[in-house]
């Protein structure tokens, strides 16, 4: 697993399929509610957004650890919308972690990973409708990972 809720509700959208293949935890995926699927974003994700966080869930996980896990094209995502507040962690992070700080505003770059917003295209805060605040520097499986609590604008 490469991510989970720390804080927040535990309601999940799960009528919503992965548009593409290898869709893993811990990224943000925008979400196409008249298609019925969510995607990991191919540039700066300035709208709303969710994060995914699937489980496990076949009756013979032999081989399988929530570390690598992902789900294939047509799979129902197990996806979190990211209302104010909601803590997640994360490892799926694309700015350098040394230059990364606690308070630092963080926003969903390319492929649904965070960045700092000084990192992304779009830099103008006032595009983004969804930015995360970083709470802490963590580890999560051994990778470097942050605590961000999310807010909406």
């Amino acid at each position: 697993m490469a991510g989970y809720l720390k804080m927040g509700d535990r309601n999940y959208i799960g009528t919503l399929v992965s548009s593409s293949d290898g869709l893993e935890n811990g990224v943000f995926v925008t979400m196409d509610y008249a298609n019925g699927q969510v995607d990991v974003p191919a540039d700066d994700a300035t709208g709303l957004v969710g994060f995914v966080q699937n489980e496990i869930d076949f009756l013979n996980p032999h081989g399988k650890d929530e570390t690598d896990f992902s789900i294939n094209t047509d799979d129902y995502a197990r996806v979190s919308v990211a209302t104010e507040g909601k803590m997640y962690v994360t490892d799926k992070i694309t700015s350098t972690y040394a230059g990364i700080s606690v308070g630092d505003e963080m926003a969903v770059g390319a492929n649904g990973q965070l960045a700092l917003v000084a990192d992304l295209t779009a830099i103008d805060l006032t595009g983004f409708h969804t930015t995360f605040i970083v709470k802490e520097k963590v580890t999560l499986y051994g990778n470097d990972a942050v605590i961000v609590v999310t807010k909406v604008k």
